[in-house]
């Protein structure tokens, strides 16, 4: 059993999402967005996508960051598919726009995958990878109800084009998976995985790890 301390938690993330998700659950922590670019990742199985841009977002963050105390680094990511079709985040409204068109009336898949790693001067590790899948049914829309939802803005930086976790929700006829999830964070995966090396109590630093040899 090796013990880790971590005296800070680093997002490696500049997503308003991901940042609210920790804050909801009171956890401490850092944002440090990482510079990559989504789009030299394109495996065309969207879970192996998820992954591998998660892990470019990770390695980015373990070369490029500077930390002054033990951290633990968390970087996550979503891929989106529908009828076999993988979809990146709109560009702009138009493109949003053809999106919930074709999203409409149909179910889609939400794979995230998230990487916990340890960094501390040269001392540098990955101690765990999530992965996560979800389904949505989003509802028979109207062009009068897609356009309504455009103005308020919530399709921008979401694969989905719509925000669970705001009036994104109110589109969606079905939901199968954890919702913080979705919103961009499994944090109940996360949270086993805490609790599997020993870690109680998240809201208070240091954190204790306990790893299995």
């Amino acid at each position: 059993m090796k013990h880790i301390i971590c005296d800070k938690i680093i997002l490696a993330s500049e997503s308003e999402a991901r940042k609210q998700l920790l804050k909801k659950y009171d956890i401490p922590f850092e944002a440090c967005p990482t510079n990559v670019s989504e789009d030299h990742w394109n495996h065309p199985d969207p879970a192996i996508r998820a992954y591998e841009r998660a892990l470019a977002k990770m390695n980015h963050a373990l070369t490029t960051f500077e930390v002054d105390v033990s951290s633990l680094i968390i970087a996550s990511d979503q891929t989106m598919a529908c009828q076999g079709v993988i979809y990146d985040k709109a560009q702009d409204e138009a493109e949003a726009r053809d999106r919930l068109k074709i999203l409409q009336g149909q179910c889609h898949s939400l794979y995230n995958a998230t990487i916990l790693s340890y960094m501390h001067r040269d001392e540098k590790h990955i101690l765990a990878t999530l992965k996560d899948e979800s389904h949505l049914k989003v509802k028979p829309l109207s062009d009068h109800e897609i356009d309504g939802y455009l103005k308020l803005g919530e399709w921008r930086g979401s694969v989905g084009c719509m925000r669970i976790e705001g009036a994104g929700k109110t589109l969606l006829q079905d939901i199968d998976g954890d919702e913080d999830s979705i919103q961009g964070l499994p944090m109940k995966l996360i949270f086993a995985q805490l609790q599997s090396w020993q870690v109680t109590d998240f809201r208070s630093l240091p954190l204790h790890l306990h790893i299995p040899s």
